[in-house]
């Protein structure tokens, strides 16, 4: 039997749960309070006027910088990406620094996959393409569900806005979106869920984008001689945990003399400066980026730049112990017909079932891209076995 399901929230969790299920042959409607598609998958496209060079485009990918793919399924989705040129691999310089030490550059874990993926020519284009051609409701927020049951016993779901009209009506609902917005919308129908949700921790994230002038390391600057020739920098022990030339990444090029730079603070920086207006957070952010550069950067223009702030930028594990069903990449009510789906299940589903050798830097990392692809797809999957389509 044909259902319809409303997935609440376009980021790539929801995007992958929504396609599985379309493929299957039901109608599903997606919902995103933001104005376009992404989630994190985020990039922020400008054009400013340079002296010389007339209107410059510009991207800037301000959430999520790259990814992996360790799952078998994984790896098969993204090479079908790549072939549809949807997806690109980031041959990248990359490169670490300690505290105050010097930049070293970063060799891949034994761990882990050494290639790191983009999607092009942005970041949501991979997510844009999953959509297509579902019915997708963009700048459209759900403030509550209702539940009702008919004479017949079948179930039904109302999402509403927050005036109470009636956005969709479905047999099933997904919410694809961080814990502590999730549990808001299904704590009436499951407190259980709820009340993980709302204590599950979450990293905020402020995020610079700058378009500058090429910065030119001196030969003389020993200690940062390294930064002229390096796509990625991860800092640890700093105010800023993440440096990058986006211009760098594949169908990002710039004109030449120009830099685009996206620089990420540290959750705890962010979360000491998480009121800042953006534009305080702009100026403070670009301080730490010139003080890290050194005097090449001291002295360079700034063309633009913005500061944008993720308020649930990267999940950590659960604060309380999951019990048993619960411990899974997404949690599915097949008989309420209710899901919750995101990063955060899949990465604690993979560390919670972690094999005892794994290394504690893995079990540690926080949540990533292919967690959300894992917690949606297995969503699917559940659903889909509940309705007999296994």
């Amino acid at each position: 039997m044909r259902k319809k399901i409303i997935v609440i929230g376009a980021g790539l969790a929801g995007a992958v749960c929504a396609q599985t299920l379309h493929a299957a042959g039901h109608q599903v409607v997606v919902l995103e309070k933001a104005r376009g598609v992404g989630g994190r998958m985020s990039t922020r496209r400008i054009s400013t006027e340079l002296s010389g060079l007339g209107l410059v485009p510009v991207t800037f990918d301000h959430g999520a910088q790259y990814f992996r793919a360790r799952h078998p399924e994984f790896q098969r989705r993204v090479a079908l990406a790549q072939q549809q040129g949807l997806v690109a691999p980031w041959a990248a310089r990359h490169g670490k620094v300690e505290g105050a030490g010097n930049l070293e550059p970063l060799t891949p874990d034994n761990t882990e996959p050494a290639a790191r993926w983009v999607a092009v020519p942005d970041m949501p284009n991979w997510i844009r393409s999953l959509l297509n051609p579902m019915t997708v409701r963009v700048n459209t927020r759900a403030a509550a569900l209702t539940m009702e049951r008919s004479a017949a016993g079948e179930l039904s779901w109302t999402v509403q806005d927050e005036q109470g009209a009636t956005l969709e009506t479905a047999d099933a609902v997904v919410l694809a979106m961080p814990p502590a917005q999730a549990a808001v919308l299904c704590a009436p129908y499951q407190p259980t869920w709820a009340n993980h949700l709302t204590q599950w921790p979450m990293d905020p994230c402020w995020t610079w984008m700058a378009l500058t002038d090429e910065i030119k390391i001196a030969p003389s600057d020993i200690h940062r001689k390294g930064w002229a020739s390096v796509d990625s920098v991860q800092l640890l022990d700093h105010p800023l945990a993440w440096v990058a030339r986006n211009h760098h990444k594949p169908s990002r090029q710039l004109a030449k003399g120009k830099e685009a730079w996206v620089v990420q603070a540290s959750p705890a920086w962010t979360t000491a400066h998480l009121d800042l207006p953006a534009a305080e957070a702009a100026s403070a952010m670009q301080g730490l980026w010139r003080d890290l550069l050194g005097p090449a950067a001291r002295e360079v223009t700034v063309h633009y730049q913005a500061a944008h702030r993720w308020l649930y930028a990267r999940a950590g594990l659960p604060a309380a112990a999951l019990p048993a069903e619960l411990q899974q990449a997404a949690w599915v009510d097949e008989k309420l017909g209710l899901a919750c789906c995101g990063d955060y299940l899949g990465y604690a589903h993979l560390a919670l079932h972690a094999q005892p050798e794994a290394p504690p830097a893995a079990l540690a990392r926080g949540s990533r891209i292919e967690d959300a692809w894992w917690s949606g797809w297995q969503c699917a999957q559940q659903y889909l076995a509940a309705w007999g389509q296994a």
